[in-house]
C-alpha cells in the first residue's frame, strides 16, 4: 500500500493568488487569508458575518472588497455605515435580476429599528430573492429576483447579546450566514492606510465555464459548517465555495486537493467560532458563550504575537477592561471545557519563576502551528 503524503505537501496556492496575498500582507499582516476567504464567499454567493474585537480587521476587510469591472454589470454594490431610509432608498429603490452585495462594517452601531430592518431585508431576500417594503409615502424598496450577499462585522459581545434579545436574529444567526471569527495573532501594528487589494491579479486566471467534478470527499467541510447551518444549506454552500475556489485558481476540474485546501483555509476561523458556540450552563438561554468569545477574540488578535507566546491574566484584564477575577472565572470554565469536550483553542500554563508562579494564556497547539508555520506556506512566504 502506497504511503500517504504529508497533507501539507500539496497545499500551496497558485502564484497569482500568492501575489494577491503578499500585497495585502505587506501592510496588514495576517489578513491575506481572510481576504481570500471573503472573495471565495463572494463568488459563491455566501453571506459572511465577521466576528472580532475592536481593531481586529473586520472593517478593513469589508470596506476594501474590490469587484473586478467584468462582473460589475450584474452587481449592485452597497456599503453602509448606518442603515437609514434615505440610503436604502438611494441604492435599492428598484433592483431587478441583479446580485446585491450589502456591506455593513459594524452591526453594533445600529438602532433596534435598523437591526430589525436589516434582519427583515436580508432574511427575506436570501430566502425568496424578492423584497417589497414601504419606508415612507415617497420611499419604497422593491427588489425582484435578486441574489443577496452580505458581508457584515460584529463584536463578540454584541453578537452574543443579539442572539438572546432578538428571536429573529437568533434564528438567522444559526443559518444563512457563515460565521467567521477573526484570528490574527501575527498582526504587528495598526495601519491607517487601506491595504493593497489587487482583485485584478486574484481574478486573472478565473475560469468561467462549467467545471468537471472528480469524486471528492467533502465530509470534513460538512462537519465544519453543520455547526452553523442546516445540513442542506451547508452542503449547498460547500458546493458553491469549492467551485468558486477552483475557478479562482484557474482550474477546470474539482479535485480532492482543492477540497482539502479549502478546508485548511477555513478551519482556524470557522472551527474557532464553532467551539465557542456552546451553552456553558443550563440556566443560560444564550447559545453563544459571550465571555469566552470575547476573551478568545482578544487573545487571538493581541499585538506583538503575544497570543502565540503567552499573556498573563493581568494583561488580558487591561486589554478587556475587566477585573482579573473575571478573567480567572473564564479560565476556570475553559479548563472544564478542555476536560469534557476536547476544547483546544486556548492553552493555560503555570510557570514557576523563582519563588512565584505565573499563569500564561496562549492559543492552542493547532492554532500556533498554523500561524507559526503553515500560514506562511499558504501565502508563499519562505518564513519557517
Amino acid at each position: 500500500m502506497a504511503k500517504r503524503k504529508n497533507s501539507h505537501s500539496n497545499t500551496f496556492l497558485p502564484k497569482h493568488i500568492t501575489t494577491f496575498l503578499k500585497k495585502i500582507e505587506r501592510t496588514h499582516k495576517g489578513l491575506g487569508i481572510p481576504f481570500l476567504i471573503q472573495y471565495i464567499c463572494l463568488m459563491a454567493k455566501v453571506s459572511v458575518l465577521w466576528i472580532g474585537v475592536k481593531a481586529s480587521g473586520k472593517s478593513t476587510i469589508i470596506e476594501n472588497i474590490r469587484i473586478p469591472k467584468r462582473f460589475m454589470n450584474d452587481i449592485v454594490d452597497v456599503i453602509l455605515y448606518q442603515i437609514t431610509k434615505g440610503k436604502l432608498a438611494e441604492y435599492l429603490s428598484y433592483v431587478e435580476n441583479k446580485t446585491i452585495i450589502l456591506r455593513l462594517t459594524e452591526l453594533a452601531q445600529l438602532s433596534s429599528y435598523q437591526k430589525n430592518l436589516f434582519l427583515n431585508l436580508i432574511g427575506t431576500i436570501i430566502t425568496s430573492k424578492n423584497f417589497d417594503y414601504t419606508l415612507s409615502k415617497e420611499q419604497k424598496i422593491i427588489i425582484k429576483n435578486c441574489d443577496l450577499i452580505v458581508s457584515a462585522g460584529i463584536q463578540p459581545l454584541t453578537f452574543s447579546k443579539m442572539t438572546i434579545e432578538n428571536i429573529e436574529w437568533s434564528q438567522f444567526a444559526t443559518d444563512r450566514l457563515l460565521k467567521i471569527l477573526l484570528v490574527n495573532p501575527i498582526r504587528e501594528k495598526s495601519i491607517p492606510e487601506a491595504p493593497c487589494v489587487d482583485a485584478d491579479t486574484l481574478f486573472s486566471k478565473w475560469y468561467p465555464d462549467k467545471l468537471k467534478w472528480k469524486k471528492v470527499d467533502t465530509s470534513k467541510l460538512e462537519r465544519l459548517l453543520k455547526r452553523q447551518l442546516t445540513i442542506w444549506r451547508a452542503q449547498e454552500y460547500i458546493k458553491r465555495m469549492i467551485e468558486a475556489f477552483v475557478r479562482l485558481q484557474g482550474l477546470k476540474t474539482v479535485t480532492q486537493k482543492s477540497v482539502d485546501l479549502l478546508y485548511m483555509l477555513l478551519y482556524p476561523y470557522v472551527h474557532s467560532f464553532n467551539q465557542l458556540n456552546i451553552r456553558i450552563d443550563l440556566a443560560s438561554d444564550r447559545q453563544i458563550w459571550g465571555a469566552g468569545l470575547e476573551l478568545f477574540s482578544a487573545l487571538a488578535n493581541y499585538f506583538g504575537q503575544k497570543g502565540l507566546a503567552g499573556v498573563t491574566k493581568y494583561e488580558l484584564s487591561d486589554e478587556l477592561d475587566v477585573t482579573t477575577r473575571a478573567i480567572e472565572k473564564v479560565l476556570s470554565q475553559i479548563r472544564v471545557l478542555q476536560n469534557e469536550t476536547g476544547f483546544d483553542l486556548i492553552d493555560i500554563q503555570t510557570i514557576r519563576q523563582g519563588r512565584t508562579q505565573r499563569t500564561y494564556i496562549r492559543l492552542g497547539k493547532n492554532l500556533r502551528e498554523f500561524f507559526n508555520s503553515f500560514y506562511h506556506k499558504l501565502i508563499g512566504d519562505k518564513h519557517e
